[in-house]
């Protein structure tokens, strides 16, 4: 939540009151969706999707909703995927830690089963089907914006091609603009270069807050105003004079930050 200065309070007895509301107004409406239930979330998408001749059910859950199946069933398809780009990223192949971020109480997942087939189209549910595909997201304040953050999306090797990764993105812009999220965000490694492709042709773009936004040196503020911390590689100025942080080290951060905004609010 946005944290209001003394300095702001003691201004103006009207501008503080502003500040206020905008800012318990922000604390609720990420709340609001912190708290949503898979039922209030399912409600927001659809509960089947048609690629081509194939047909895939979609489900959604929280982390903590997950079976044991089906947490290694989610985290069978991030590795396979992901293992080889994080052993060589910053952030190094750790799976305790790893783990515990995908299935986090406030991690949301929307999943897809299938394809459904003649001889398994009968059956109940999503139960007899494999998952194929899934994306994580979260419920965040970031900068005093509320914004649903993409953690994962992630497609079976064997799965893709059927335009799963796309439906799910645009579940994620519908979700975000049912409980009033100003923006999608998430993070990309440099070497995924065709994730990076694949989320620029829908529509994201490299987000202020990533190491490189402004193409040159940060200076860092050690007042600590909004706006003027700025975080390179995950790493920030901690002296108590104004800093220049290092202009390679920005370069050599492996991570973008994306966004996209969400419109229709």
């Amino acid at each position: 939540m946005i944290e209001i200065r003394s300095s702001l309070l003691s201004s103006c007895a009207a501008c503080c009151n502003v500040q206020v509301t905008f800012t318990r107004s922000l604390h609720l409406t990420v709340s609001s969706g912190r708290y949503a239930t898979s039922v209030e979330i399912a409600d927001a998408i659809p509960s089947t999707l048609l690629s081509g001749e194939a047909s895939f059910i979609c489900r959604v859950a929280t982390g903590p909703q997950l079976s044991a199946a089906e947490r290694e069933d989610v985290w069978q398809i991030f590795e396979d995927n992901m293992k080889g780009l994080y052993v060589k990223s910053i952030f190094g192949w750790d799976p305790p830690t790893k783990r515990h971020e995908l299935f986090h109480r406030l991690a949301r997942y929307i999943l897809i089963y299938g394809p459904q087939t003649e001889q398994n189209g009968s059956a109940s549910g999503q139960a007899t089907l494999p998952l194929v595909a899934y994306v994580g997201f979260r419920f965040e304040d970031e900068d005093g914006e509320n914004v649903l953050y993409c953690y994962e999306l992630q497609v079976s090797n064997v799965s893709q091609r059927h335009g799963l990764g796309k439906f799910l993105m645009q579940q994620l812009s519908n979700v975000g603009r049912h409980w009033q999220m100003r923006k999608v965000m998430l993070t990309v490694l440099k070497a995924n270069a065709a994730a990076k492709k694949f989320y620029e042709s829908q529509g994201f773009t490299l987000d202020p807050s990533s190491p490189e936004y402004y193409g040159n040196v940060k200076l860092i503020q050690a007042s600590g105003e909004p706006g003027e911390s700025e975080e390179v590689c995950g790493k920030t100025a901690e002296n108590g004079d104004d800093s220049w942080e290092d202009e390679d080290e920005a370069e050599d951060c492996d991570y973008e930050i994306l966004s996209k905004a969400i419109t229709g609010l």
